[in-house]
């Protein structure tokens, strides 16, 4: 994987609601640290977002990777190791990826992520 210093964070992979400061690979998997910038605006999808999490409303994540990127097939019964960890076939690998944005929603496209926020900067 490879990706700006900061990219961008989003609301369902649509308006932009905040920005990384790290990301990172952990025996969690992808990790992004971000701030989401709420304003006095009722309307703007940070503020849902803000109000959701603080009040422990679950939420998902998904990832923007469009772009280049190279494919693995894994036949059944074919294992390989991936991020430290055991896959076995069938299945396929995403190798040699950019990270472009994540997105905040309700539901993402990999039903075990979470987005968790501590900090929330006032715009």
């Amino acid at each position: 994987m490879s990706h700006k210093p900061r990219i961008a964070i989003d609301d369902s992979h649509d308006e932009e609601i905040g920005y990384s400061k790290a990301i990172g690979i952990t025996e969690y998997g992808l990790e992004i640290d971000g701030i989401v910038i709420g304003d006095e605006n009722p309307e703007r999808s940070a503020n849902r977002i803000i109000y959701n999490l603080k009040n422990s409303i679950p939420q998902e994540a998904s990832i923007d990777f469009s772009g280049d990127y190279n494919l693995e097939p894994i036949a059944e019964g074919q294992s390989t190791v991936v991020n430290g960890l055991q896959f076995d076939g069938p299945g396929v690998i995403v190798k040699n990826w950019t990270l472009r944005a994540v997105a905040i929603c309700k539901e993402g496209a990999d039903s075990n992520t979470e987005t968790t926020i501590t900090q929330f900067k006032e715009g």
